[in-house]
């Protein structure tokens, strides 16, 4: 799995199944997967369209978040573009929300692992938090070049902005309990909208590093994090001052 490789080599690319797929899903295939009605699949049994949905994802490198993707995915399952359809009724976005799924699935393995916990125990709270944001952005690697695709995607209808949201504020929130944060005031919104106006900035810059191993974007992370710090510090002061927190 390309997440689960990522989280085992933590601030390295990520490692996994991202082989290009035939090109068995053509425009055509795509086409009978979003709109074509037909007979029900025998591939409605439990577990076909999760199984379906997790090889798509495989074929994403290739075909992009697409109904291609998932059309590829039926075609090597002997399945139907209408078991396609079932899998995924909203097309593109249904893939992109369960790679997201999988990523967080495979941090939140990593954030359990021992070796993780102890890494973390010997380092600052910054630099927790970069390794943190190192080793989500890393996973998404093996699918960089269509995460472009994937931004827009999860910007195109107010449902799945709102699930892009919703994930983002899980995820932040992780990082920060990860990182050690027990806050129970103001600080406790601050520090998660902060982080995550980075997490998504550095996101951004990482579509166009072209450094190897992406040094640049950790750089610009730890960059980032150094004036949230700051930021933050000012607000603090800011906020002791007018008396609104201790």
């Amino acid at each position: 799995r390309a997440c689960a490789g990522a989280a085992a080599a933590e601030g390295g690319e990520a490692h996994g199944a991202a082989g290009a797929a035939g090109a068995g899903g053509g425009a055509g295939g795509a086409s009978a997967a979003r709109g074509g009605g037909g007979q029900k699949e025998g591939g409605a049994q439990d577990g076909v369209p999760a199984r379906l949905l997790s090889l798509a994802l495989d074929k994403v490198p290739a075909h992009g978040f697409t109904d291609a993707a998932l059309v590829a995915a039926a075609e090597e399952l002997g399945l139907s573009g209408a078991a396609a359809t079932s899998a995924a009724p909203r097309g593109g976005i249904d893939l992109v929300e369960a790679f997201v799924a999988r990523c967080d699935s495979a941090f939140d393995a990593a954030l359990a692992d021992d070796h993780t916990q102890q890494e973390l125990a010997d380092l600052s709270v910054k630099e927790r938090l970069a390794k943190l944001l190192r080793l989500r952005l890393s996973m998404l690697s093996p699918v960089l070049e269509r995460w472009p695709q994937a931004l827009a995607l999860r910007a195109s209808s107010p449902q799945a902005a709102a699930s892009t949201v919703a994930a983002g504020a899980r995820l932040v929130d992780a990082m920060w309990v990860a990182a050690g944060d027990k806050s129970t005031d103001l600080n406790w919104y601050s520090k998660r909208a902060v982080l995550g106006a980075v997490y998504a900035s550095a996101e951004i810059y990482m579509l166009t590093d072209g450094s190897e191993g992406k040094v640049d974007t950790w750089a610009f992370i730890d960059r980032r994090l150094d004036d949230a710090v700051s930021a933050g510090r000012s607000l603090g002061e800011a906020l002791r001052a007018a008396g609104v927190t201790k």
